[in-house]
């Protein structure tokens, strides 16, 4: 009983200072200039797409699905803050963890483009108001997943940040990340993928 106790305790102690560190770092700030870039960035490539695959649009429960798909990718990388019952769980590899971020942020600005809110202002204000709050809330993919169609309109800013925060990341660590992993996409691109 004493053992469980002290498990919970350090796991307890561990996840307070995640959180602490994710505040820390996460309030190093957001840019609109910076979000502006990943949002064209992602409409460059997605028209790129969809010109070499000679398609004109993307339905938007396809669009769901690679979101889904990319959201279960972040999971399985945070699978250690959330795999209670296995002993031999692999620590978290935040290199991994800011990999597959990266791929969650490529569908959710396509989404952003294609289906919802183009305006680049406000996900900024929010962040800049809320970045204390949302980098304490401890965010997990599965937040994001649940929503009515109607509601991403509203949240996908949110869900990008909120797991980013959670993830203790800097949006600058997301966005030289984001443009390093749009790069290659083009590249793949090139190779034929």
């Amino acid at each position: 009983m004493a053992s469980e106790s002290m498990n919970f305790l350090e796991e307890l102690e561990n996840s307070v200072r995640r959180q602490k560190e994710a505040k820390e770092r996460f309030e190093k700030g957001m840019t609109e200039e910076n979000f502006r870039e990943m949002f064209e960035l992602q409409k460059v490539y997605d028209d790129r797409v969809f010109r070499e695959f000679g398609i004109r649009d993307v339905e938007e429960r396809r669009w769901e699905a690679a979101w889904l798909d990319e959201l279960g990718e972040l999971n399985h990388e945070l699978k250690s803050r959330w795999c209670w019952w296995k002993k031999t769980q692999k620590p978290e590899n935040r290199d991994k963890v800011l990999e597959e971020l990266v791929d969650v942020w490529h569908f959710g600005l396509m989404y952003m483009h294609k289906y919802g809110d183009r305006r680049i202002d406000w996900p900024v204000k929010l962040y800049n108001e809320m970045k204390g709050i949302i980098a304490m809330s401890g965010w997990m993919p599965a937040d994001c997943v649940g929503e009515s169609q109607d509601e991403y309109d509203d949240y996908m800013a949110i869900n990008l940040i909120g797991l980013s925060a959670s993830c203790g990341f800097t949006m600058t660590e997301v966005y030289e990340a984001y443009k390093k992993k749009n790069a290659e996409n083009h590249a793949r691109m090139d190779r034929g993928y």
